[in-house]
């Protein structure tokens, strides 16, 4: 599991959060969440320190009625075809009693947040190119360290040089993070609507992070498996409304798609921040493994916490949020 709020103090405009964002923060807070290892007083001082990273900018509002669909059933589109669909604002009884369905129903978008199972063979969708190696280079520019977020999310590998990490990530099936923006309108004083207008203002997969799964354990009938799994948001996402309805709709992919009793993650003991945001979206901790992982900055092992979240639990955690949002 990685380090999302290792921040470097920046200077950003403010982040004006929409309702809905607020309403959802405001929500998952008020969940009764496990206590976490308490900061230092160096890491009291940093944390006080920072300041909010930079805003990803909302769709336009001349956008939004040319990018909504027509009222068609969402259970009939074809997910790899035509990924980008609008949900709507109007959170149903039938998203309070079963949200693992209801997301799944709605291609696990939610209000231009959205879940995109990483797909080489479709490029227009995952850009820039090559991705991967993107990924990689985001990921080591997240951060403080040298190499930004890589050695929390790929806690114990050695070897974490680009190569290594993009062979992982390609044989893992990778989830990308994201959400969708327009591009912005075309601007002709002779033309201010050009034929192309449509075409021009298709909006474009934004990834502000990734998970995967790290270890899948399946049972006989393959209806209550397990998964220990890895993530990691990038820098212009830490403390965002995206960050957090990003992390919901990610653990609900995982959940309904594979079928699973329980996600678990393992972190470095210390990694105090990771356990404060893990806990929000309801991971419990468990145990602490002594002299487990491999520390890349001493070359020794270290104490490793392992977690769990429960489907039962995270379903009512996610219910409560909607809730919160009708």
């Amino acid at each position: 599991m990685a380090d999302v709020d290792n921040v470097d103090e920046v200077e950003v405009e403010e982040l004006k959060i929409p309702g809905w964002a607020q309403a959802l923060m405001d929500t998952a807070a008020a969940q009764e969440a496990p206590i976490v290892p308490q900061p230092t007083a160096s890491e009291a001082a940093y944390e006080a320190s920072y300041d909010v990273a930079a805003a990803v900018p909302p769709l336009p509002e001349f956008l939004t009625e040319a990018l909504k669909m027509p009222n068609i059933s969402l259970a009939d589109l074809d997910k790899a075809e035509l990924p980008y669909v609008h949900i709507p604002d109007v959170i149903t009884d039938e998203a309070i009693e079963d949200p693992l369905s209801w997301i799944a129903a709605n291609c696990y978008q939610f209000q231009g947040c959205a879940v995109l199972p990483y797909d080489r063979t479709r490029p227009e969708f995952f850009t820039p190119q090559p991705y991967l190696p993107h990924l990689w280079q985001k990921a080591k520019d997240s951060g403080r360290s040298r190499l930004g977020s890589l050695p929390n999310l790929f806690c114990g590998m050695a070897d974490l040089t680009c190569d290594t990490v993009c062979a992982y990530l390609h044989n893992q099936g990778l989830l990308s993070l994201g959400e969708w923006r327009a591009n912005p309108a075309p601007i002709d004083p002779e033309d201010p609507l050009p034929e192309d207008f449509e075409a021009a203002i298709q909006p474009y997969f934004h990834t502000l992070g990734f998970c995967f799964p790290a270890v899948t354990t399946y049972s006989f009938n393959k209806t209550s498996n397990s998964m220990f799994v890895g993530y990691t948001f990038f820098q212009e996402a830490w403390r965002t409304p995206q960050q957090s309805v990003l992390g919901f709709l990610g653990l609900a992919y995982l959940f309904q798609e594979f079928r699973l009793a329980n996600v678990h993650g393992v972190r470095y003991a210390g990694n105090r921040l990771t356990a404060k945001y893990a806990s929000k979206l309801g991971f419990v901790d468990i145990g602490t493994i002594p002299n487990y992982l491999l520390d890349n900055a001493t070359g020794s092992l270290t104490a490793a916490t392992i977690s769990t979240l429960p489907r039962e639990v995270f379903v009512n955690r996610l219910r409560g949020v909607l809730q919160g949002l009708r």
